[in-house]
């Protein structure tokens, strides 16, 4: 059958080699406590392995650690253009996300941020309409197609979630205010075919200095190359896979996923609940080491 991977990719150094205090890690090992390990939320497909692309910086100490919570590991290099100006620091490193389009070693990968927080297995996501592969189209005017981006793959997969807003409904639906932009998609969550050519197409947009807006380097660059009026209009994938800034109401009316920071949650009432998995996480990792 088809090779899938959820994946999430883990840039290094914090430097905070205090790893109570690296919330990147904590998200990471807790995406591996879900997805590999609690019976609530791991794959029901136990073959589908999850994989974090560290950065080179990041230590062997945190990979070995990731090893043992049942992750695979695989470094990407880093990705830079001069004319990127990221809106927060942590941000530099995430175009290294675009590697994971040359990993055709997989059919799909589900990319998910590390602040990514499952309520329920997620692998139906795999064989949602959206991630079916698309036929690219062949409009050749000058806003569409532009010499300097190069060729396209004939076809390509590439669904992502929406963004939505922070007082939305449940479950948000398009056109009454619960998502930020009906058109945008959210780079935290996103399911796509790895394909060397489109990773060349990735990187000749990005050699083009404001072709796209660069406060969110990677989510502006793909809502760019898989803009709606483009030749490979991204898939919204069903709108009960995730929520962005989730309430309680949300996991109760059993949302599959929530990106929220556990950290630091935009809406208070979640606190508990975030931080109930975390500490699900440690004490099942810490028991999983005594043994």
């Amino acid at each position: 059958g088809p090779k899938y991977a959820f994946a999430t990719l883990l840039s290094g150094p914090s430097g905070d080699e205090d790893w109570a205090k690296d919330n990147y890690l904590t998200g990471t090992r807790l995406l591996a406590y879900q997805l590999l390990h609690n019976p609530q939320t791991r794959s029901k497909n136990k073959g589908i392995p999850f994989v974090v692309f560290v950065g080179e910086n990041v230590s062997e100490a945190k990979r070995e650690r990731l090893r043992k919570d049942g992750a695979v590991i695989k470094e990407v290099k880093p990705i830079h253009a001069d004319w990127i100006k990221p809106a927060q620091r942590e941000y530099n490193e995430v175009l290294s996300k675009l590697r994971l389009w040359e990993h055709t070693e997989y059919d799909r990968i589900c990319l998910l941020d590390s602040d990514i927080v499952l309520n329920k297995p997620i692998d139906g996501v795999f064989d949602d309409p959206a991630v079916a592969l698309q036929t690219t189209g062949t409009n050749r005017s000058a806003e569409i197609y532009k010499e300097d981006e190069g060729e396209l793959p004939t076809t390509y997969a590439f669904a992502a979630a929406m963004e939505t807003s922070p007082d939305h409904n449940y479950p948000p639906q398009v056109g009454n205010g619960d998502y930020i932009r009906d058109d945008n998609l959210n780079a935290g969550f996103m399911v796509f075919r790895p394909d060397k050519e489109l990773f060349e197409h990735y990187m000749k947009i990005l050699a083009q200095p404001d072709r796209f807006n660069s406060a969110l380097p990677e989510q502006s660059l793909l809502n760019y190359a898989h803009r709606w009026s483009a030749n490979m209009p991204w898939k919204p994938i069903g709108n009960t896979w995730n929520v962005n800034f989730p309430y309680t109401r949300d996991i109760e009316a059993g949302v599959a996923s929530v990106h929220e920071k556990f950290w630091a949650p935009a809406h208070q009432e979640m606190k508990p609940w975030l931080e109930a998995w975390r500490y699900r996480m440690e004490g099942f990792f810490e028991a999983m080491d005594e043994l």
